[in-house]
């Protein structure tokens, strides 16, 4: 991927540099966000995602990525932010961000979003006709293996691609909230792996779900997905055969007192989808997204 870094300090420019070297991606980088929209501004398609800093002189990150979204481009983008400025990156993802990372900066995390975006960044099909007046509907019943996740994924936004264009619909910002709902209902559901197993030790989480994964009486548990889309709304659901859990105790996602690390998943669904829902027991979420042709 050709990516734009952009931050105040020449230092974590070189790093970011650096390491997107080492993994395979080309880079440019600018000081700020006017040099940032200016680079970026010229030719909007030589770039697959931008990171950037929220706090900058002469353009922040914020205001960046509000100028790119009000010109109606669609690329991807990230924010960087340290933990105490939690409500900007809630702000970030109101305006359209595909995701933040918090400095310092887990490089696993970072990897983890470029994969995510490959994955999710599916060849678009052409738009037809009839598409306003058509409907789709997918359901899968998958056993514990994560690799399944990444294969719904991508068939997903392969086959909405068409419907994704036709509501003017960031197909990243969505195949992601899908994701993370799959994900959490597989390792916190029928893994039954706590976040605090996250927030502790990444290796030791990573390695719990390799365990689980081996282990018939977590494995064979199934994962129930849906999709469904019409002319009215994008529905996504995805039910597992773990505990449930008390949703009740959930943050309000429109707050930033309360958040944690650990919770970006659902934040991250909450800010891109209209309304958000769970049955009695928790173990079932529901994600709408209401449509119109002129949305």
């Amino acid at each position: 991927m050709q990516i734009l870094v952009v931050d105040d300090e020449q230092q974590i420019r070189g790093l970011l540099t650096n390491f997107l070297k080492s993994n395979g991606h080309a880079s440019a980088t600018a000081a700020n966000g006017r040099e940032a929209w200016q680079k970026f501004s010229a030719d909007p398609r030589s770039f697959d995602l931008i990171i950037t800093d929220i706090k900058m002189p002469d353009m922040d990150g914020l205001e960046l990525l509000a100028r790119i979204r009000n010109h109606n481009h669609d690329v991807p983008v990230v924010i960087m932010t340290a933990y105490a400025e939690m409500d900007f990156s809630l702000r970030a993802l109101q305006l359209g961000a595909f995701d933040f990372i918090i400095k310092p900066f887990e490089w696993t995390r970072l990897k983890s979003i470029f994969t995510n975006l490959e994955t999710l960044r599916a060849d678009q099909q052409e738009i037809q006709d009839i598409l306003p007046y058509s409907s789709a509907e997918y359901n899968f019943r998958i056993p514990g293996r994560m690799r399944h996740l990444k294969t719904v994924t991508q068939f997903l936004q392969q086959n909405l691609a068409p419907f994704y264009r036709l509501y003017g619909m960031d197909s990243a910002r969505y195949g992601l909230a899908m994701m993370e709902a799959m994900t959490n209902g597989m390792i916190h559901g029928n893994f039954d792996i706590d976040s605090s197993v996250k927030e502790r030790s990444w290796e030791e989480f990573t390695e719990l779900i390799k365990e689980r994964e081996g282990l018939a009486r977590y494995a064979e548990k199934k994962l129930l997905i849906q999709a469904r889309i019409d002319p009215d709304s994008l529905v996504f659901s995805v039910t597992d055969e773990g505990q449930g859990f008390d949703y009740a105790g959930l943050p309000d996602f429109t707050r930033t007192d309360g958040l944690r690390t650990s919770g970006r998943g659902l934040l991250l669904i909450h800010t891109t989808m209209d309304r958000v829902e769970w049955n009695q027991s928790g173990n079932r979420i529901t994600m709408t997204r209401f449509l119109s042709e002129d949305d």
